[in-house]
């Protein structure tokens, strides 16, 4: 539980401090929320932002996957491995500019938003971030996405 706090307060510190966009935005689903995927619980923070939002990186880190993803659940994701032990995950983007293996600075371009057709909103216009620790799924739509 305690390492579990810890997590926490990194997360609440990096998300005041830096945000994987430029403002201003709105938060569509917070962390937490109800979610109709994995253990029903929402594993990361959807930004309400127009398809095309440049996308930053919120600390130095190296790219460990890039990912398409079909279906409800669409886009392209891109997760971060950070020092400090910790991963960023930047969710249903349209375009993205960085390669696996490539190391990011913080502010440094990553792609642009997307959109998904989840929550039963067709084209839903937005960004999901995740922060976790190593071997947590930054996702919970399935383990799979987990390297």
């Amino acid at each position: 539980m305690k390492k579990y706090v810890s997590y926490m307060i990194l997360a609440i510190f990096l998300s005041s401090c830096a945000t994987p966009t430029l403002g201003p935005f709105s938060v569509g689903k917070p962390y937490g929320g109800s979610a109709p995927y994995g253990e029903g619980i929402h594993p990361g923070i959807d930004f309400d932002i127009s398809t095309g939002t440049p996308i930053i990186a919120v600390s130095d880190g190296n790219v460990v996957y890039i990912r398409e993803i079909q279906g409800p659940e669409n886009g392209i994701f891109v997760n971060v491995w950070h020092s400090g032990d910790f991963r960023s995950l930047y969710g249903h983007l349209s375009k993205v500019f960085v390669m696996n293996g490539q190391m990011l600075e913080r502010g440094q371009l990553i792609g642009l938003s997307g959109a998904s057709n989840n929550y039963g909103r067709i084209d839903h216009q937005h960004l999901h971030f995740g922060l976790c620790k190593p071997g947590q799924d930054c996702i919970n739509y399935s383990n799979s996405y987990d390297p």
